[in-house]
């Protein structure tokens, strides 16, 4: 019995990843604008430079591009794919990803980290990949797109104090942060996300209303904070109210 063809448009990080998670029941193929021949065959999967006769002859489509490639790619689907095809794609700002998969006359589902191990799932998700996700022995929680960019908004602040703290300190400083206890810690959340995509934040910072939320809400604590520092108070006994 042939595997099931999975292809995967984009292979950045997210690609890689789940090119080596899908070839281990599936026919894999990665379609991507730049030569990542030999990097595909390391996660087992196959490079195809005709993006058009692999969406037309694929079982399951993996989108994992930025949400600003998805309109393009969607009616590129729509398109050429099987009508019996599912669109699955990865972006992390699950509202405004499933507002534009609106416009696909596929089956869609997303999926993105909710936990090490876990993945949230928005969408319809269809039996066959949600027994796959079970014999990876990975755990799949199925909620709506709100709740899922709520969740994340939260995640984001650890996302833009790492980001703003790596555009904020000085060389020199970061080398004396980095060889203290709890200074190493901080230096170790700006390293992580040190020459990332910038789209990849863009989802989590922008594209996530609920983000924007969150860092008011922070940002306006740090001043309190700083205030009563300033003030000669200590501010850090007791959790601050909401």
């Amino acid at each position: 019995m042939s595997m099931p063809i999975m292809t995967i448009v984009g292979f950045g990080a997210m690609g890689n990843r789940f090119a080596r998670l899908f070839s281990s029941e599936m026919d894999v193929r990665v379609s991507s604008s730049r030569n990542v021949a030999n990097e595909v065959a390391d996660c087992g999967a196959s490079f195809v430079s005709d993006r058009g006769s692999a969406l037309a002859t694929s079982d399951y489509i993996f989108l994992a591009v930025p949400l600003q490639a998805l309109p393009g790619l969607i009616e590129e689907v729509n398109a050429v794919s099987k009508k019996s095809v599912v669109v699955i794609d990865c972006c992390s700002a699950r509202v405004a990803a499933d507002q534009a998969f609106c416009r696909l006359h596929r089956r869609h589902f997303g999926v993105h980290d909710v936990a090490k191990g876990e993945y949230c799932i928005t969408g319809d998700i269809n039996p066959e990949m949600t027994g796959f996700f079970h014999r990876q022995g990975i755990e799949i929680h199925c909620m709506p797109a709100e709740q899922h960019d709520r969740r994340n908004a939260v995640i984001g602040i650890g996302h833009f104090i790492g980001l703003s703290l790596g555009r904020f300190l000085a060389e020199d400083e970061k080398a004396v942060l980095s060889g203290m206890g709890s200074g190493s810690k901080v230096m170790a959340l700006v390293n992580h996300f040190a020459g990332t995509s910038p789209a990849t934040w863009r989802e989590t910072q922008i594209d996530n209303p609920f983000t924007g939320q969150e860092r008011e809400r922070f940002i306006k604590a740090l001043i309190q904070y700083h205030d009563a520092l300033s003030r000669g108070e200590y501010p850090f006994e007791q959790l601050p109210n909401k």
